[in-house]
């Protein structure tokens, strides 16, 4: 057994996916820990090519005494990070499966306490639904919580085992029963809750989505930007062909065959503390840049359409992309 741990989640329509994430961090981050597969209802015979690469199983049994929703019900086993007997490890690294990991976490493992990365909708009351049905949930919410106050990310979370005590997973089964149905994004409105003022806030460089900067399906040039690139939303890597995301993402699954866990890489791509800091903050000069520019349709509604009709070269100009031929 390591000191640390690298986990994911999946079920089993996103096994091509666990193996890539683990190809990834495998040969890209040089990890040196242990390696775990959350698994929600994964036959047997689907787990075998991880158990031979020595990749540990963590068989989640469905919370399913707190909701009915398939979606929810597997994004529920993120709670069994929390229980006590993953103090076996000093330091928790999880990882969503829609994710590429392209340079070293090595600074993810001095974490002390609960990190992640501010959520892209930046406030706790964002995590939440606005829904007249959920008025009574929402007034328990704000009479407990600031909801002006942030709200991070849950598809990367770095933490020391320390935090987790006896009563931590039952806190969050409790918490999702009262509120998973009024939470916009699963569990991770039930983990922002948990963890209320108590998380701290990690580099952009280890959560970013390419996609909030530009638009890499048409954009031939490659982003040489962050270290975990994450798509939380409906485009993921594995489905737009003809990309060099997808090309990227295609190699490392087919790489994934390869993985040595005995033999780790030596020399993965590293940044220092200040190379993290400083990207970090070029990223997010990006992102109020361009965002805007990429989703000019839904801001400017039929202006935008307006302008792809009437002067495409113009509205192409100002979504920073090449007019389709």
């Amino acid at each position: 057994m390591k000191k640390n741990i690298l986990i994911t989640l999946a079920d089993r329509k996103y096994l091509n996916q666990a193996k890539q994430l683990f190809s990834s961090v495998y040969f890209n981050a040089g990890w040196k820990g242990d390696y775990m597969l959350l698994a929600h209802e994964i036959p047997e015979k689907d787990l075998e090519w991880f158990r031979k690469k020595g990749i540990l199983i963590k068989k989640c049994k469905p919370l399913t005494n707190i909701t009915k929703k398939q979606w929810e019900l597997v994004t529920l086993d993120k709670f069994y990070l929390f229980r006590e007997e993953m103090k076996k490890w000093e330091n928790i690294l999880f990882i969503d499966i829609d994710i590429i990991v392209r340079a070293s976490l090595e600074e993810l493992t001095k974490i002390k306490g609960f990190s992640a990365v501010i959520d892209f909708y930046p406030t706790l009351k964002e995590q939440f639904l606005k829904n007249k049905k959920y008025k009574k949930l929402e007034e328990n919410l704000e009479n407990e919580y600031d909801l002006n106050s942030p709200g991070f990310n849950s598809g990367v979370m770095a933490f020391s085992s320390d935090i987790i005590k006896k009563q931590t997973f039952s806190n969050l089964k409790s918490l999702a029963k009262k509120y998973i149905d009024f939470s916009k994004h699963g569990e991770q409105g039930i983990l922002n809750l948990y963890f209320y003022k108590k998380w701290k806030n990690i580099p952009i460089s280890f959560n970013f989505n390419p996609l909030s900067i530009t638009n890499p399906w048409r954009n031939k040039k490659q982003i040489n930007l962050g270290i975990i690139w994450h798509f939380p939303g409906t485009k993921k890597p594995w489905e737009i062909h003809n990309s060099y995301l997808y090309n990227e993402w295609n190699n490392n699954l087919k790489k994934s065959d390869l993985i040595n866990l005995k033999n780790p890489i030596n020399n993965p791509k590293k940044y220092n503390r200040e190379e993290i800091l400083k990207q970090s903050i070029y990223i997010k000069k990006r992102i109020l840049f361009y965002s805007p520019l990429l989703y000019i349709d839904n801001l400017i509604g039929r202006t935008g359409i307006f302008l792809k009709k009437y002067s495409p070269k113009f509205y192409y100009f100002l979504k920073n992309q090449t007019m389709p031929k």
